[in-house]
């Protein structure tokens, strides 16, 4: 009769009855990062850590000082540290880029992040946990280089890239965590541009993006708007273009840049083409 005693002993000595004392079955957890694949930041302190307990999805958010140690129960665990950044929202492992009701985006800005999930607590001792740190934000310029002899006929350069991700994983950044390119988002939507002159003959903007969604492609829709009110309108499939965007010289703008020739001419007749298409990280662009 052996065995009903142990089960006994379990229950009153166990942290499985109602009578225990918490403290009697927490452990120790140190959470470190890892900056392998992004600068640290100058100020760590600034960094906090969310622990979600994926038994009863209790959330706690700590602050970092260098490592964080923190006792919690013998359960199943998910770590996420991160910057704040304004205009996102952390659910979890989600990143989500917020939008108003009119669908205009807010671009986020540079922030770094990493997540570390189904971490299980159940030894004695410090255990460690180790966040592999990502950049989460790359900007994307679009630039057009102009010529012909109707430039000073054009007033700006609007655009919309489509396939950009609202929504997606931490793991998905910049690098993602596996190295791949692509991935789907979990929400995906256009993005306006608005191509000002920045000197003579070019006309640019620039946004903060959270990514692409690599389970869809991406189209950019340009209107060269006129002083006379005339517009022209083309599109492109920039799915190709846009390959490299989340594993190429991350640290870097990525660039789309054509060239726009402008005739003379007015209103309708006015002539214009759009050619020598250039795309990748910035520094790549001086050698293309």
């Amino acid at each position: 009769m052996l065995l009903p005693a142990i089960w006994v002993w379990l229950f009153i000595f166990s942290c499985i009855n109602e009578y225990y004392d918490p403290s009697e079955c927490m452990h120790k957890i140190l959470v470190e990062f890892d900056w392998s694949m992004v600068t640290e930041p100058d100020d760590n302190e600034i960094l906090e850590i969310l622990i979600t307990d994926l038994d009863d999805f209790s959330r706690e958010i700590f602050t970092n000082h260098n490592g964080t140690e923190v006792d919690l129960e013998s359960h199943i665990f998910e770590f996420v540290g991160f910057e704040e950044a304004p205009n996102v929202t952390i659910d979890r492992c989600i990143l989500t880029v917020q939008q108003d009701a009119s669908g205009n985006y807010y671009g986020p800005g540079y922030f770094v992040a990493g997540a570390v999930e189904d971490f299980i607590v159940d030894r004695e001792g410090v255990q460690i946990v180790t966040i592999p740190m990502c950049q989460q934000v790359r900007p994307l310029i679009i630039r057009a280089i102009i010529s012909g002899a109707g430039v000073g006929n054009l007033s700006r350069i609007a655009g919309e890239i489509s396939g950009i991700a609202m929504s997606r994983s931490i793991h998905d950044g910049f690098p993602p965590i596996d190295g791949e390119d692509l991935h789907p988002a979990f929400i995906a939507a256009s993005v306006a541009y608005s191509l000002e002159s920045t000197d003579e003959v070019t006309f640019s903007d620039r946004k903060n993006l959270l990514g692409t969604d690599g389970g869809a492609s991406q189209f950019l829709n340009l209107t060269a708007i006129f002083n006379d009110g005339a517009q022209k309108t083309f599109n492109f499939d920039v799915t190709d273009a846009m390959f490299g965007f989340h594993t190429v010289n991350v640290t870097e703008p990525w660039v789309l840049e054509f060239r726009l020739s402008v005739g003379i001419g007015g209103g309708n007749d006015m002539e214009i083409t759009i050619e020598d298409w250039k795309s990748g990280s910035e520094s790549e662009l001086e050698f293309k």
